[in-house]
Order: structure tokens, then sequence, then C-alpha cells
């Protein structure tokens, strides 16, 4: 793959396999699979209700659970090379306000880096990724085969870490950050063969 590409895949029961989907020529391709049409059609079972429980509308619900399949890749902005399309600007102002339902998160998290997220860091450089950034609380998962990012959060009420296996019962521990969160490197260490390990910490920035 190309970052002119998909940053996601879909699986094509067809030819029964997993595809690129490109998401940054402005076609909007992407929408042909039909994600938001299942999804919407899933809408009483069990993993929508915990969503809906937790204050998310129907159609956050639906737009939560995309970004949790097989299209995130939407909702990463800085994939648009031709400008950003008028409803995926539409979609991420949905998903943001969603996220920004689930509990605050506070403690370290990771995030095991793809090969579109940027990986050219100094100490003191500031981190603002404009999209919603995922992560895990899980900090066992020590993936060396890549770079990651190791990200201390605000330590109160006002950071943008959102807990989101609070409210859906999963083993994945995924914490996502709102699009608006920045980061400052305090630290770059050697990981794994050849990778890099950065060390953040979540700031308000002005």
């Amino acid at each position: 793959q190309t970052k002119k590409q998909a940053l996601g895949s879909f699986y094509d029961k067809e030819i029964d396999e997993y595809v690129s989907i490109c998401m940054c020529d402005g076609t909007l391709d992407y929408l042909s699979y039909g994600t938001f049409q299942k999804i919407s059609k899933c809408i009483d079972d069990n993993i929508s209700q915990s969503f809906q429980s937790a204050g998310l509308t129907e159609l956050e619900t639906i737009i939560i659970r995309s970004f949790l399949a097989d299209i995130s890749g939407l909702y990463r902005q800085d994939a648009y090379h031709v400008g950003l399309p008028p409803f995926v600007k539409f979609v991420c102002y949905i998903l943001n306000n969603a996220i920004a339902k689930f509990p605050v998160y506070t403690k370290a998290v990771v995030r095991a880096c793809n090969d579109y997220d940027k990986d050219d860091f100094r100490i003191g450089d500031v981190f603002t990724p404009n999209f919603c950034l995922t992560a895990s609380a899980d900090l066992t998962w020590e993936d060396t085969s890549v770079n990651r990012y190791y990200i201390t959060p605000i330590k109160d009420s006002k950071t943008k870490a959102r807990a989101i296996f609070n409210v859906k019962d999963t083993p994945e521990k995924q914490v996502t950050f709102l699009q608006d969160a920045k980061f400052r490197i305090v630290n770059v260490k050697k990981w794994g063969d050849g990778n890099k390990e950065f060390i953040m910490e979540e700031i308000i920035y002005i």
C-alpha cells in the first residue's frame, strides 16, 4: 500500500480476501461496502444498547461502531491528500462528540504505530494529531516490531482521553483521545530492532 491508498481494508466475500479501501481520492468509494447500513441493522443488539446507555444517540452509536470496525481509516483526517470531503468532516464531528461521552481515562496508554503514524519527533516537539488517536490501556502490549507511543494523559477531568472499553465489554482496552488532544514529546528511546518509543505527555496548549 501507498499513502494514497487506504488506511483500512474491507473483507470482500466474493474474492475471499481483504482489499484496500481508497479514502484519499475524494470518491468515497468505501461507502459502497454498506458498513453504515449493516451497523444500522444492529442498533438494538447488546453492543449498541451499551453505547446508548452511556448517552450516545443512535447516529453516534452507528458512527462509533464504524470507527471501531473495518473502516476506521475513514476518520483519519491526515489520510486525505486532495482535501477533506464534507461528509468526512461531518462524521468526524459526530465521532468526536460521541467519544466525549465516554468516561475519562488518566492512566498511561500505549500505541503500536502503523506506517502512517508520525515518527520523526524530537524532544520538546508538540504533536497535534487532529484526529481521534487510539491507544491501549494494556501496558503489557509490547509490539517491538514497530515504533510505539507511550502517552501519559493529564491527571484530571481535563484530559482528552476516553475509555471506550469501560462501556463496551471487550478484552481490547481501547482508549481514544478527542480530536483536539495535544502532546509534548519528553523523551525518545530505542525500541525493538531499530525502532523508537516516543514518550509523550498530554498537555493543554494555548
